[in-house]
């Protein structure tokens, strides 16, 4: 499966790693970030391998998804290990909210359907039902999503 290596020019997206300040407040206006350089080539290319392997094979202009991806691959559970990482994510979170029960694994193939905005936290009135459902409602901390 071939992929197209990501692209590397600059965007006002991404916010270098080491600049904490507009990641979180950047977080916190649109409810998401992207921190630029938080990982070197090696690890970004042992996660692509995650993805291939935890959702190929994906259908033609289909889309495929894993939500226990951490919990099968040692290349994810290595972000723990990675003081970079850690950094950027305690910042986001705060000290005591990472926790490793979101993680996702996509794989989009060219031509698939595009998704619409949407939340990842559940804020239906009625019980839940899923794990999912359970683990985003709460007073509890519920962490990020990791994709």
């Amino acid at each position: 499966m071939a992929f197209r290596p990501p692209r590397q020019h600059a965007s006002p997206m991404r916010i270098p790693a080491n600049n904490l300040t507009d990641i979180t407040t950047h977080l916190a206006d649109k409810g998401w970030a992207i921190a630029a350089d938080v990982l070197d080539a090696t690890q970004v290319n042992a996660l692509r391998q995650v993805v291939i392997d935890r959702c190929a094979p994906c259908p033609a202009a289909g889309t495929r998804l894993d939500c226990a991806v951490i919990q099968h691959a040692p290349a994810m559970l290595d972000l723990l290990r990675n003081p970079r990482f850690m950094t950027v994510m305690r910042a986001c979170v705060g000290e005591n909210e990472v926790v490793v029960h979101r993680s996702a694994a996509l794989l989009r193939m060219a031509g698939s359907p595009q998704v619409g905005w949407h939340s990842d936290f559940d804020f239906a009135p009625t019980p839940p039902k899923a794990h999912d459902e359970y683990l985003n409602r709460g007073e509890w901390p519920n962490g990020a999503w990791f994709y």
